[in-house]
């Protein structure tokens, strides 16, 4: 298999796996905005009862927290982790081990 073919089928699976991850982690803080609304909403209806504002609070943290993770993997931010892969890092030295052709001019 060409080290180029190699290269680019790392990138894909790369790409493919952040993308994955990136909506599971969108999915997982907007169902958390779900519950933090909801846990709003029986407050505003409760408000002598801090169980609803503590869920609010920490479902709001949970939310956020998600939200973040998932802009990181959406953006691909955190494609530096693959570097260190191996069979990327072979590839890299088989490229630098290569003999090139000199060129013309």
């Amino acid at each position: 298999m060409p080290i180029s073919h190699q290269l680019t089928q790392i990138a894909y699976m790369d790409a493919l796996q952040h993308l994955l991850i990136g909506f599971l982690l969108l999915a997982i803080s907007l169902l958390a905005l779900a519950v933090a609304l909801y846990a709003w909403w029986k407050h505003r209806q409760q408000p002598e009862n801090d169980l609803w504002s503590l869920s609010w609070a920490i479902s709001s943290i949970i939310a956020a927290a998600f939200f973040a993770l998932s802009l990181l993997f959406l953006a691909n931010l955190w494609n530096w982790v693959g570097i260190n892969h191996p069979s990327l890092l072979a590839a890299k030295q088989q490229i630098s081990r290569a003999q090139r052709p000199r060129p013309l001019l």
